[in-house]
């Protein structure tokens, strides 16, 4: 995707975090914009935010977990706007617990629905317009995609199946000029981590690594500029660019250095 010009775009996780600062960077691009998130209080409050920054934009909330919901969201967008030329996964929650912490496993379920049966399901609704459009299929993943973190087992998993399905999409669309990239942030300062869940599955209330982390406007910069470029891999971080090569080839000093980060910075 060379630009957003003339462009439409389905963006998930639109009300805060990396999905609002993404959406007010390409918001004035001259493009159609649907806004997806489950909170509609908040949705409606980006959605006349965005609006006013010129965009055209259709507001939907609900739970992408909903395989109805996704269809809905497809449907309606090529409804309003005629045709879908991107879609950008940006919206799910964490869980930040040792498995072995973890007693109801319908905790560890909800957490591959948010992250991961969302994207499979917009992905399925929406590709045959983006394949239409020659468009652009975008997963926002994490570090975690690629590597282990402890303390984030089920959370790692919803996105190493993220990397699994869009790496393996990526070759079977390769004939069809649709690009697909993965996005993998590494701590961003989000509303993610008051909204996550614990061993329990209560909200978190907290946030994580804050000394690490980059702002949400900063990641949205880097996405867009990856996403504009063609990029298969955007790793967002410089300790998400080391441990995305070197997984392979020094699985130990990968292993020592996630362990480490999470007794230096309290991760669980």
């Amino acid at each position: 995707m060379n630009n957003f010009q003339n462009k439409t775009i389905i963006l998930t996780g639109a009300s805060s975090g990396i999905g609002l600062a993404f959406a007010k960077l390409i918001a004035t691009e001259g493009l159609n914009l649907t806004l997806v998130a489950r909170d509609k209080e908040k949705l409606d409050r980006t959605a006349l935010e965005i609006s006013a920054l010129g965009p055209k934009t259709l507001c939907l909330a609900g739970d992408l977990a909903n395989m109805n919901f996704c269809k809905e969201v497809v449907d309606k967008t090529v409804q309003e706007f005629g045709k879908i030329d991107g879609l950008i996964n940006n919206a799910g929650i964490t869980l930040w617990a040792d498995f072995v912490d973890t007693k109801d496993v319908s905790v560890s379920k909800k957490i591959m629905d948010a992250n991961f049966d969302s994207v499979l399901y917009l992905t399925h609704f929406a590709l045959p317009h983006i394949i239409k459009s020659k468009g652009t299929l975008v997963a926002v993943s994490s570090i975690s995609g690629f590597i282990g973190v402890p303390g984030h087992a089920v959370y790692a998993a919803s996105k190493h199946a993220i990397h699994g399905f869009y790496d393996s999409l990526r070759l079977e669309l390769k004939d069809k000029d649709v690009q697909v990239t993965i996005v993998a942030p590494d701590f961003v300062l989000t509303e993610i981590h008051y909204r996550g869940l614990d061993a329990s599955g209560n909200p978190m209330k907290k946030r994580l690594g804050e000394d690490v982390a980059m702002t949400a406007e900063k990641c949205a910069l880097i996405m867009k500029n990856g996403i504009v470029n063609g990029d298969r891999t955007v790793a967002v971080s410089t300790r998400a660019k080391l441990a995305y090569p070197f997984r392979g080839i020094v699985p130990e000093l990968i292993d020592a250095l996630a362990l480490k980060s999470r007794k230096k910075h309290k991760l669980v």
